[in-house]
């Protein structure tokens, strides 16, 4: 009879680990979120330090399980590049690269951090760009700005 309460208790501690993970009430963590932060522009050549800052709320994420950038030039997403970034501190994660062409580029914070997952993305200009590419930039600009506002801008990955 012993063996069989126990069983039943254990049964009882289970079902409640369960419970708090699929808490509908709304008790979920704060979401994580990135914030990239670029030079305002670089030059062909130039090393590039790439930066997020990666929070939970107020809370800075030092804890992070993988932070990485995605780098590509506008219209080459299938050559990005990953570089693995490293915590520098008060959730600061850091990478460097170097741009060897002028244009638009895509640098995006791939975020790992107590399991959720975000992908912040922003342009980024090196040199001096075409007035083709500059219509470019601003019109990718602006359906970017358009997507945010129909996305009421919830970025959920879980």
């Amino acid at each position: 009879m012993k063996r069989l309460i126990f069983l039943f208790v254990g049964a009882l501690l289970l079902a409640g680990c369960n419970v708090q993970e699929n808490d509908p009430v709304g008790n979920q963590p704060e979401r994580v979120d990135g914030a990239i932060i670029l030079p305002d522009k670089a030059e062909p050549e130039d090393t590039v330090e790439l930066k997020t800052v990666v929070t939970q709320g107020e809370e800075q994420v030092a804890d992070a399980e993988e932070v990485k950038f995605a780098v590509w030039k506008m219209g080459s997403e299938e050559e990005a590049i990953e570089l693995k970034a490293v915590h520098e501190q008060d959730g600061m994660y850091a990478a460097a690269t170097e741009f060897n062409e002028e244009g638009i580029y895509f640098v995006q914070a791939k975020i790992d951090a107590r399991e959720q997952h975000v992908r912040p993305l922003m342009q980024f200009i090196v040199g001096e760009l075409t007035e083709e590419e500059i219509q470019e930039f601003m019109n990718s600009k602006q359906k970017e700005e358009k997507n945010d506002a129909e996305e009421g801008h919830e970025h959920h990955h879980h």
